[in-house]
This record gives structure tokens, sequence and C-alpha cells, in this order.
């Protein structure tokens, strides 16, 4: 069992950890949310279709399928190594893709950014879960999953209005520079602080095939593996094509389209609000279930809503809806298998990787020949699915992590 001090409370350098992360955090979510936002903008630049430019987000979820490789070693040398690492990768590939020339560099540089992008994800819950007990896990991933809702609320905003004032490579580059200087500003306080995590317990030997084969015979563990992939295509299929969607059917321009995908962002406040003050009090099953189901009626409804006003309020339950229901999931998992966190949460990392990168696959050709309507259909449907399957098999973990310990 893990032996790092875990905590009910916050002491200076929690609150300075906390910060650090929150920026970088931002920053990603920037890097990683813009590509969907500025798709319809990267294929004027490119020359080529909306279709192919949505591959962009396809690259970001494969290119994550690695995050397993990467489980064990940051069990092994530390959760911050790999938090500093996954976002060197990110805003890399963000400032590399202001120079792209065509397509082909575009793939190149987004798969930088999202092999980064989940590295970064396992990692930062990794270490969530090492340092603060389950009892207050989901207060501390609402406070940094602010920085995500933030992005949607204000960065992507700020980074489309790039585009439209000057153009797109602009928006890259403004965002790449922003994250080099915030790794030159703190990188060495986050490799301090891993040094004085490790110092307070045992390092971890690797044992990967022990682990593995742990995950493959505990039901909860198995389940939460199972249902990330199809729980991830919901809010990927949503996002791929809202943009063209609100183009064609409300005639809406860069800026404005800029405008409502703030309204992501305040939907996803909203459920860090409630992701803050309710999902430890309340249950975090009990929190993903119900929200879940909220989520699978929001997307089915969604493109039938003909006035902007009604499309703005289903996006606002849509996305709160998802924030709480799916970080309330993700906060349970931290705590099924605590002695190889990181072996755990990178390889919940490549199954999200994986609904992301199968997302645009699977419904490009449902877009082209069915429509928005149709995308959204069927990701309902998913979601109720893995709603069910999370009610029947998935077991909360019990406070101190009193489930087997593989190790």
């Amino acid at each position: 069992m893990n032996t790092t001090r875990q905590t009910t409370r916050l002491h200076g350098d929690d609150v300075v950890l906390l910060s650090i992360l929150f920026v970088i955090y931002l920053i990603i979510a920037i890097g990683v949310q813009m590509i969907s936002g500025l798709i319809p903008a990267i294929a004027r630049l490119l020359d080529v279709s909306v279709a192919r430019v949505t591959l962009l987000v396809a690259i970001v979820g494969y290119s994550g399928l690695s995050s397993p490789l990467f489980g064990p070693l940051a069990d092994r040398f530390g959760y911050m190594k790999f938090v500093l690492l996954g976002f060197v990768c990110v805003f890399a590939g963000i400032l590399l893709s202001a120079f792209a020339p065509d397509l082909s560099s575009f793939m190149v540089c987004v798969f930088l950014i999202g092999t980064g992008y989940a590295v970064f994800n396992f990692s930062l819950a990794s270490g969530v879960g090492e340092l603060f007990e389950y009892e207050m896990r989901g207060r501390i991933m609402g406070i940094l999953r602010f920085a995500w809702s933030a992005s949607a609320l204000a960065g992507v905003p700020f980074v489309m209005a790039i585009a439209g004032w000057l153009n797109v490579r602009w928006s890259f580059a403004s965002i790449g520079l922003f994250g080099f200087v915030v790794f030159m500003l703190f990188s060495g306080f986050l490799n301090r602080r891993n040094q004085q995590i490790m110092e307070t317990r045992k390092r971890q030997p690797l044992y990967i095939i022990r682990t593995l084969k742990y995950i493959r015979t505990d039901r909860s563990v198995l389940a939460g593996l199972v249902v990330i992939p199809g729980l991830v295509m919901v809010p990927t299929g949503t996002v791929i094509y809202l943009a063209a969607w609100l183009e064609n059917l409300h005639q809406l321009n860069q800026s404005q389209i800029g405008l409502v995908f703030s309204v992501i962002g305040i939907g996803a406040v909203l459920g860090n609000v409630a992701m803050t003050f309710w999902s430890d009090r309340f249950g975090k099953k009990r929190s993903a279930l119900i929200a879940l189901s909220v989520l699978s009626i929001a997307v089915i409804i969604l493109p039938y809503t003909r006035t902007m006003a009604v499309t703005i309020i289903t996006l606002l339950f849509l996305f709160a809806a998802l924030e709480f229901g799916f970080v309330s999931l993700y906060t349970i998992m931290t705590e099924l298998m605590p002695a190889a966190r990181g072996t755990l949460m990178s390889i919940a990392g490549m199954m999200n990787s994986l609904g992301v990168g199968t997302a645009p696959v699977i419904f490009k050709p449902v877009w082209e020949y069915s429509g928005y309507a149709a995308v959204t259909l069927i990701l309902g449907l998913i979601c109720a699915v893995n709603v069910c399957i999370i009610w029947l098999l998935i077991d909360e973990g019990s406070p101190g992590g009193e489930h087997a310990n593989p190790m």
C-alpha cells in the first residue's frame, strides 16, 4: 500500500502545487480543444475538406494508446515527472503546428499533442490519488477540472477570435509560446515536489504482468476500463461536428461559433461546481449514474433544437452532465488499485484515447450520409448502455483503498 502522506486538508505546498497544475492543465486543455473548434478554419487554411480535417481528432485519440508504456514508470519514478513530460509534448506540438505547411505535417504535430495529453492526464489523476484521501478526492478533481472548463469558456473562444482577426497559425503560436514560458517558470518547483513525494514512499517495482493479471480478474476495474471508450465518444462525436452543424443550421461565422463554444465552458463549470461540492457527499457512483443518464438524453435531443436559445440550454445541460459524470467515474477508478495507480490510470488513458480516436472514424460516414441527428442518436444509445454497465458492475472504491493489492 502506498505510504505517501495523504491529507484531508490543503497545506501551503498543496495550494501552490494545485495552482501550478491548474495553469498547466489550462494550457493543455486549450491545445486539445482548440483543434475541434478550429476544424473549419484549418480546412480553409490547408484547402482540404472538413471531413478530412476531423481526422486530426482521431490522431489526438490514437496517439494516446501508448500511455500504458509510461504508467508503470510513473509508479516507480513519480507522477510529477510525467506531468512535466506530458506538458512538454503538448506545448511543443502546439508551437510546431503554427508552422505546419500541410495536413500531413499537422498530423505529426497533433500526434505529439495527443501523446502529451495522454501522459499528463493519467499522471495528474494518479498524483491526486496519491496525495489526497478518497473522501476529498472528488473536490480536488473538481477544482483541477475547472481548467478544462475555463479553456472552453474563454481559452478556445480566444484562440478562435485570433484565427478570425489574424489567421489560425497565430492561434497555435500564441498558446505554444505561453506554454513554453509556464514550463520555464514552474518546472523546477514540480521536479522538487516530485523528489519530496518520492522520499516519503518506497519505490514501486515494475510488476507489470502481475498488475495486468489482477486487472483481468477484478470486475469493477475491468468494467471501468470497458465503459470509458464509449463514454468518451459522446463529447468527441458531439463536438467535432458541432461547428459545421452550427454553420449550416444557424449560419454562424467563426467568432459567433466561438461564443457558442464558450457556452460549453459554462456548462462544464456548472459540472465542476457540482463535482466540487456534491460528488464526495452524494457518492461518486450515484453522481456518475445520474449525470451520465442526463447526458444520454441531452445528446440525443441536441440536433432537434431549432432556435439558438434552446440549443444553448441543451449544450449547458449536456456538458454540465458530462463533466460531473465522467470525472466522478474517473475519481472512483483512482481508488480501485492504489498500489499500481499509475499503471491502471494509464490503461484508462489508453481506453480514453481509443474512444477519442475511434469516434471520428466511425462517425465520419454517418455524418456525411445521415447527418448530425444520426450521429448524436448513436452516441446517446452508447452512453445509455454504459450507464447500465456502471450501475451493475462497478463497486465504488472504499476509503483507504481496501481493494486487493496486486503487488
